[in-house]
């Protein structure tokens, strides 16, 4: 395959194709990190099989960046380890979270982290995939909901991950106006918001894992 000719001789384009047949090999595959300090492999690879050898975890691979994949036998599997968290090793927190094309092997400061939360008490007309969604965006970025919150089983609160950003304090209560759409009378509705676990994050240098002012 011939690289670009000209200017662009040391670029190549890479077919859309190409991306999509490669990426079904790693669709059941979680991706995990460490926010403070980096474990051997072989603690982590132990600790996995241990928690996810029964769930069909097939292999742990490691970056020397710090990242480590983890690849089940069906993405059934990876969803439900992923719905699980959050998951300690040797009492270290790891964030883990969907693999996606695209994804690099370069660690820099995390800005940015994917936290599970509960919003609480959800109106049932906004118990809907775009309800929750635009409910969630007050928090950060969603990025999926669990599967009892996806079959609308459970009413008591949504279940949604969520990438925080390290700029913005995550927020304990939303506030929601709405519309009645029989009297177009407005109101607000206020949501409890709560966190299964919070890393560290600095206000100063707007990165989770260090906090300057202590």
């Amino acid at each position: 395959y011939k690289p670009n000719e000209g200017d662009s001789k040391h670029c190549v384009d890479m077919p859309v194709e190409v991306t999509r047949n490669g990426s079904k090999k790693w669709e059941s595959t979680i991706m995990g990190y460490f926010i403070e300090k980096k474990l051997p492999y072989s603690l982590v690879s132990r600790a996995a099989f241990k928690f996810w050898g029964k769930c069909g975890l097939c292999e742990v691979l490691e970056t020397e960046s710090g990242y480590y994949f983890f690849k089940f036998a069906t993405t059934d599997q990876k969803d439900a380890v992923l719905e699980g968290g959050p998951w300690h090793f040797a009492s270290q927190p790891m964030i883990i979270r969907n693999w996606e094309p695209g994804v690099t092997f370069s660690k820099e400061a995390q800005s940015t982290v994917p936290i599970w939360c509960n919003i609480f008490c959800i109106p049932l007309e906004y118990q809907s995939p775009e309800g929750i969604s635009r409910i969630a965006s007050v928090i950060g970025r969603p990025l999926h909901v669990d599967r009892i919150t996806a079959g609308g089983s459970r009413i008591t609160f949504a279940r949604v991950c969520v990438e925080l950003d390290a700029e913005y304090a995550p927020p304990n209560e939303i506030q929601v106006n709405v519309t009645d759409p029989g009297t177009g009378d407005k109101k607000s509705i206020f949501l409890n918001v709560g966190y299964q676990w919070m890393p560290s994050r600095c206000p100063k240098c707007k990165v989770f894992g260090h906090n300057c002012e202590t």
